[in-house]
């Protein structure tokens, strides 16, 4: 990661020594699977065709596609529930109300006044 990514840096130590553990024995700290980074980008475009062409060949990549947007962020945050909730007192609109997924993650979904979409998460764990 670039200096200066301040996510990476803030999770950085957060995840270090001293990290509260719950009486269960379970890290509160733990808000993301590791080896996540806090935010990640995917890429919306107009010609889908074209750019999974290229990702294809340069990479052998394979996927799904979603229409065309200004942005689309999976962002971990320690507490979904609470982001979720600022977002919907900020404007945001509900996509989705959060609920926990299958692979770990408390999820929630939101579109922001200028289209942006926000996929709000914590890992809790499987």
């Amino acid at each position: 990661m670039p200096e200066g990514d301040t996510a990476t840096t803030v999770v950085s130590r957060r995840s270090g020594a001293g990290a509260a553990v719950n009486p269960g024995g379970k890290d509160m700290n733990k808000f993301k699977p590791d080896g996540w980074p806090t935010v990640t980008p995917r890429i919306f475009i107009d010609d889908v065709a074209r750019l999974v062409g290229f990702l294809k060949i340069v990479f052998g990549a394979s996927g799904g596609t979603r229409e065309a947007m200004p942005a689309f962020l999976y962002v971990y945050v320690e507490n979904a529930d609470e982001a979720y909730q600022r977002a919907i007192a900020a404007g945001a609109e509900s996509i989705e109300r959060p609920g926990d997924m299958p692979y770990g993650d408390r999820r929630a979904t939101v579109r922001d006044s200028w289209g942006n979409v926000w996929q709000i998460a914590t890992y809790r764990g499987r």
